[in-house]
């Protein structure tokens, strides 16, 4: 009988709800909740191995809860002035590094969150609603294949899935 490869998971996210419209500005009281949901929807799926977070406040902000619970050290990826090539950057270097049965979660934005989930499955993904905060991105990888499904976490931000 042939043996499974245990699946690799990415999870991915878009930052919780932030404070206001700055810059860099830090999560609201929203956004703290919807972080520690996160946590708590992972502590059922699996802590992440590995986590990974823009430089922003309220990506860290976000992971910060996943990150203490998993014991796993906060790794920051993008930076440069080409955010999109940053997120296929990273799903490249997901799929080379990360080890069957291992997980990880990346906490994005509303315009990096669909290109990384495009490199991973070949999809044509838009960019996220403003207001979409709920969605949680399970990339399962086998086989040199990969799958998308949404998951919702946290209170429903009221935007349709759209699937």
């Amino acid at each position: 009988m042939p043996t499974v490869e245990p699946v690799t998971t990415v999870y991915v996210v878009r930052h919780a709800e932030r404070l206001d419209n700055s810059n860099d500005p830090p999560l609201s009281a929203a956004g703290t909740a919807r972080a520690e949901a996160l946590a708590d929807s992972l502590d059922r799926w699996g802590q992440p191995e590995a986590v990974f977070s823009t430089a922003f406040v309220r990506t860290r902000e976000t992971a910060r809860p996943s990150t203490q619970r998993a014991a796993a050290s906060l790794r920051t990826y993008g930076g440069t002035p080409d955010a999109a090539a940053d997120a296929r950057d990273l799903a490249a270097s997901l799929r080379a590094t990360l080890r069957p049965g291992h997980r990880a979660l990346v906490v994005g934005h509303s315009n990096t969150v669909p290109v990384l989930l495009n490199a991973f499955d070949g999809g044509t993904r838009p960019d996220l609603n403003h207001a979409d905060y709920d969605g949680l991105y399970v990339v399962t990888l086998r086989d040199g294949r990969a799958t998308v499904r949404r998951v919702r976490y946290g209170v429903d931000d009221g935007v349709p899935d759209p699937r």
